[in-house]
């Protein structure tokens, strides 16, 4: 038996990721069928990787933790000393069956990561993954219908409304982080720049690089 609701996250503790899979879709212009998030329980912050099949789950958990690595903010202490930096220590899952599998855990094992599980058929106790992923595809879909894009471009909805996501200040939940910024500032420390985040299907403009460019017959740039 189970409470059924999710413990408290650790105060101000990033690197328990919560990871789902949703598809297939048709294939995109790439050939992937399938998308995972990985949200960090703590800020929120989310990372998206795109799958041909669900085999790839582990090689794409191991971008996430170089991405994770690489971006995340290092406190200092009262002291100006730096405080350690975090890592990703747990991987939050239901019984996905990518998430299951042998290889997976293989990879899993060697990676040195913790692994946790919702109980069976019970998607509710994974409830950061669930949300997340409706509110990603809701904002995905009504990108798609505005811009009236080819299907197969729906790896650029979906990575698109990841960045307007991570961009937005939204609610963390059961989470002790600051609600008043956004998942990007939760987790990097800076700011996020979204000044570039137009709708998708808005008029743009191409600049042609200068080794193409012609002088002397007044030729568009």
């Amino acid at each position: 038996s189970h409470s059924g609701h999710l413990t408290t996250p650790a105060a101000g503790r990033p690197g328990k990721l919560c990871v789902d899979i949703k598809g297939p879709f048709g294939p995109s212009i790439e050939g992937a069928k399938y998308f995972a998030l990985f949200i960090d329980e703590h800020t929120r912050y989310v990372w998206v990787e795109f799958l041909k099949t669900k085999d790839e789950i582990g090689a794409a958990t191991a971008r996430v933790m170089a991405k994770f690595a690489a971006e995340v903010e290092t406190k200092v202490d009262a002291n100006g000393i730096p405080i350690e930096r975090p890592k990703v220590f747990e991987v939050r899952r239901d019984h996905e069956g990518g998430l299951e599998s042998h290889y997976f855990e293989a990879w899993r094992e060697d990676a040195l990561l913790h692994s946790s599980a919702s109980p069976p058929h019970d998607h509710d106790v994974n409830g950061i993954a669930e949300v997340t992923i409706r509110v990603i595809d809701e904002i995905a879909t009504a990108m798609n219908d505005l811009s009236k894009a080819p299907r197969a471009f729906w790896t650029f909805h979906v990575q698109h409304a990841v960045n307007v996501r991570n961009c937005t200040a939204t609610s963390v939940g059961s989470a002790t982080s600051d609600i008043q910024i956004s998942s990007h500032q939760r987790f990097t420390g800076k700011q996020p720049s979204c000044m570039d985040l137009c709708a998708i299907g808005c008029r743009g403009v191409s600049l042609k690089a200068p080794q193409h460019r012609e002088k002397g017959n007044l030729s568009t740039r």
